[in-house]
């Protein structure tokens, strides 16, 4: 029997990685002569560089760079050949902040910026930025310093860090960034479609989540439609309105307004790279799962990308989740077979999360016995 394991992490308590493991353990402890296939999945936020380094053959290259903040950071992007995975969290991260320091005005993008110009000065002529996990609304203004490009007001001083000077945004210069990534394509791993600026933008859908008020999030929005309007003039492209503009604050618009970026599925993007499907082709049976599992995994990225692939080629898929939510049944329409809960009794939210990695070992073991038992 061949088992493809491939979940998402359990967010807060365990990674992609660990419940992978344990999930191992249980298949192979009740079918000792299984051939497992691990392949942990991430959705672009943190851990993402940590999956493609488990499941590809590469090499984490650290940096010390500047977090959301304006601190030192240590970080890390994954070198695999002549791509890159540049995972934003590990720069630009929110949860590199503090709940009480958590301010989308000040905070920037420059440290992600910093660990692209890395990868492109070490060769890379694919980087894959995964985008989850952000703390930061700046139009990717950061991103962009950090490349070269400069953003002036009108006294010509360059505009400080965050989303908080972009009012006063006069002039442009991309030529810099452009001359850097000239043999670079970057691509935009993420699932949101939003555009900039609006109420379906990224002030007014993703502020609040980095600690931004009602009164922010309108300055916000303003401030990132002064940016799109300053970039159309001096490119001609309206980047702001274009799908996955509003991903992570805007980071990837000045990208979009050179050209140079273009978007896809962060989930098609790891299962693609992580050869997927072709692990699939002979498997008997997949094992995933994530923290939380309800009705809104169809809409989602990692269970409804893993389903799908799934049901495709008549391969079984069994979820494991911590919590199980209404709806989850309807999960069957994209793959899902069943799903399992890992509490194995009463008990309280932070001895759940404390104990996730036995109770879903656990779980997964006493479904494996009921398979065996079934022959």
């Amino acid at each position: 029997m061949k088992v493809l394991i491939a979940p998402d992490s359990f967010k807060g308590s365990i990674s992609s990685v660990d419940a992978s493991n344990a999930m191992e353990r249980a298949v192979v402890s009740v079918f000792p002569d299984a051939e497992t296939v691990k392949i942990p999945i991430a959705d672009g936020g943190e851990g993402t560089v940590d999956v493609f380094l488990m499941a590809m053959e590469g090499e984490a290259v650290y940096r010390e760079v500047t977090g959301p903040m304006g601190e030192t950071v240590r970080a890390k992007f994954a070198s695999i050949g002549n791509t890159a995975v540049v995972e934003m969290a590990q720069a630009s991260g929110l949860y590199l902040v503090p709940e009480n320091r958590r301010d989308p005005m000040t905070a920037t993008t420059y440290g992600t910026g910093e660990l692209i110009r890395s990868a492109v000065e070490l060769g890379a002529e694919t980087i894959i930025l995964a985008v989850g996990g952000s703390a930061t609304n700046d139009g990717g203004i950061g991103m962009a310093q950090a490349l070269g490009a400069r953003f002036t007001d009108a006294e010509g001083h360059e505009l400080g860090y965050g989303c908080r000077d972009i009012g006063g945004l006069c002039a442009v210069d991309l030529a810099p960034m452009r001359e850097l990534l000239r043999d670079t394509e970057v691509i935009l791993a993420s699932d949101v479609n939003n555009v900039l600026c609006g109420p379906e933008g990224a002030s007014h859908i993703y502020g609040p989540q980095k600690g931004a008020d009602p009164e922010t999030v309108l300055v916000m929005d303003r401030n990132l439609m002064r940016l799109a309007d300053v970039l159309r003039k001096e490119t001609g492209i309206a980047a702001a309105g274009m799908p996955g503009a509003g991903a992570a604050g805007g980071i990837a618009v000045p990208l979009f307004s050179i050209g140079k970026c273009i978007q896809r599925s962060g989930i098609d993007i790891v299962l693609d790279m992580t050869g997927f499907d072709g692990h699939l082709s002979d498997a008997d049976l997949v094992l995933s799962g994530e923290g939380r599992i309800d009705g809104q995994a169809l809409y989602g990225k990692v269970l409804a990308g893993i389903g799908k692939r799934c049901m495709e080629r008549q391969v079984p898929v069994l979820a494991f989740a911590g919590s199980i939510g209404a709806d989850a049944d309807k999960l069957t329409a994209v793959g899902i077979n069943a799903v399992f809960s890992i509490a194995n009794g009463p008990m309280t939210l932070e001895h759940a999360m404390a104990h996730a990695g036995e109770l879903l070992e656990g779980s997964v073991r006493q479904v494996m016995k009921a398979l065996r038992a079934m022959g």
